[in-house]
């Protein structure tokens, strides 16, 4: 989960929620007890409280958000790391695996435009244009990806939209039911966080990952929209700039939100726990029931 080419350190620290960007780092508490500090280049994970802290400046610079959220994903791993009741499993997608994972897909990607809608207008109720933007502008960036996944699915001959009614991975709806309270908060800025979190994890997955998926998809079959879609050869890599373009400009308790809902959301993403796959036997009996 860690970002490549960026660095990170342990050391003991009580460090403040967030200090000033004039400073040469600035530190923000993630949750569970852990701390990331970052300046534009580099990052050091600790552990740490969120003490009160007096009057700070916003961060201005892009690059240091996102190496706090490069941080944020690296916390999320350590503390997954020890707290997990099993191990994460990296191994590369079998045809069925994929086949799960696009019925998970289609779960998380249908709820995130209307979501966006709704805390639109949230935010031009209180004038704050600049986020009800945003706010449109992701919804409609994410609007129709849940297609992609139904369409994918069918290419693979299978009954998509009964599918997706009887087949609701756990993760999945764990993910929803994060940015749902993410929404319905008082001050819903983590839910900027999850996308953040949803649209870099996304630019993780290169040309490799994108050969390994024609490779066990069926010859003449196209059946990889969603991950291409959501890959470093998609567009979500192109949404990680404008995000960040946009946080700058945001407070400097709306950035801290911000970077504890990545830690969060990255939790929940990667959290083995919430693995419930069935294995490639059950699933396919499973889904010869439906049909």
């Amino acid at each position: 989960m860690q970002e490549s080419g960026l660095q990170s350190r342990d050391s003991a620290a009580r460090s403040p929620v967030m200090a000033s960007s004039a400073s040469p780092f600035v530190s923000v508490y993630l949750g569970q007890g852990y701390v990331v500090r970052a300046t534009a280049d580099r990052f050091s994970i600790s552990r740490g409280l969120p003490l009160a802290v007096p009057s700070f400046d916003a961060i201005t610079q892009p690059d240091v958000l996102r190496q706090i959220f490069a941080g944020a994903f690296h916390a999320a791993s350590r503390y997954l790391d020890t707290t997990a009741h099993c191990v994460e499993t990296t191994t590369p997608p079998t045809l069925m695996s994929y086949v799960y994972g696009l019925l998970g897909a289609y779960q998380t990607t249908r709820v995130t435009p209307p979501i966006m809608m709704a805390l639109s207008a949230r935010y031009a109720a209180c004038g704050r244009l600049a986020v009800v933007e945003r706010c449109l502008t992701i919804a409609s960036e994410e609007s129709g990806h849940d297609t992609l996944a139904l369409r994918d699915l069918v290419a693979l001959g299978y009954p998509a939209a009964a599918l997706v009614m009887a087949i609701r991975p756990r993760r999945a709806l764990a993910m929803i039911d994060l940015l749902f309270r993410y929404a319905a908060a008082t001050d819903p800025i983590a839910s900027f966080g999850y996308a953040y979190a949803l649209d870099r994890s996304a630019a993780f997955a290169g040309e490799k990952q994108l050969r390994h998926l024609d490779s066990i998809i069926p010859a003449g079959i196209t059946a990889d929209r969603y991950v291409r879609v959501h890959s470093a050869a998609g567009v979500d890599a192109g949404h990680l700039r404008d995000s960040l373009d946009f946080m700058v400009t945001l407070k400097a308790h709306e950035q801290a939100g911000i970077a504890q809902g990545v830690f969060e959301t990255l939790c929940v993403m990667h959290d083995p726990d919430l693995e419930d796959y069935p294995g490639a036997d059950a699933l396919a009996a499973w889904i010869a029931r439906i049909e």
